[in-house]
């Protein structure tokens, strides 16, 4: 991969499941993800601004759908897009030292040496997206353990975002998930938001920018 015409490189890695981006913001971020995120310094530590307080340090984790303002200065981040089930973001939870039940976001991940070490990697030394993510999927492996014994993924609610991912082209009524599930609307949209931090809607969109993407090669980015 060509990376000598942009400095420095930053790098998109839009898999079906997670999305990870490798590199320099140039200006503080403000957002709202729609899935969890992982975000870690590569270099010294940064800021990530929510509603009613500021977290600095190298690693945070912020819950679905929170609008968050990312101040990088001039390091090199990853900014992980975790699993839209919410299943990453429960398993996380038990890997910080601190929490912060407030509004969901967490600080200093326990496991940090290891994730920056390989995230460094990663960015330093850009691979295509197969091994990229056998990589970043062998460490969460590793840091989560036997700790799936401890999450409980609503089936139904599984099945209504494996339709909306697999037929997003259609647009599904949202009267036609709910009898696929076997729910009421609005039982399937309490439930939907209880699994995945967000609404049915912000899935669609979420999955819609990131479907043109997925299997391709890393995407060089400024």
């Amino acid at each position: 991969m060509n990376t000598t015409l942009v400095k420095p490189p930053a790098y998109m890695y839009p898999w079906e499941k997670r999305t990870l981006f490798l590199g320099k913001l140039p200006r503080p971020l403000k957002v709202a993800y729609g899935a969890a995120t992982l975000i870690i310094s590569l270099g010294k530590p940064i800021q990530a601004r929510l509603a009613n307080r500021t977290l600095e340090g190298y690693s945070f984790l912020i819950p679905p759908n929170a609008e968050v303002t990312i101040n990088t200065g001039i390091q090199a981040v990853a900014v992980f897009h975790l699993d839209v089930l919410g299943e990453d973001y429960k398993m996380f939870t038990y890997h910080f030292s601190a929490a912060h039940t407030r509004d969901g976001a967490y600080c200093d991940l326990n496991e940090e040496a290891d994730f920056r070490t390989l995230l460094t990697k990663l960015y330093q030394q850009p691979s295509d997206s197969s091994p990229t993510y056998t990589q970043l999927t062998a460490l969460l492996d590793y840091t989560f353990g036997n700790q799936s014994d401890l999450i409980l993924t609503d089936q139904e609610i599984a099945i209504a975002v494996a339709a909306i991912k697999n037929q997003f082209e259609d647009n599904i009524p949202i009267t036609e998930l709910a009898n696929m599930v076997g729910m009421s609307v609005p039982t399937l949209m309490r439930r939907f938001k209880q699994q995945t931090g967000m609404p049915i809607r912000r899935l669609r969109s979420l999955h819609q920018n990131l479907s043109e993407h997925v299997g391709h090669r890393p995407q060089l980015t400024v």
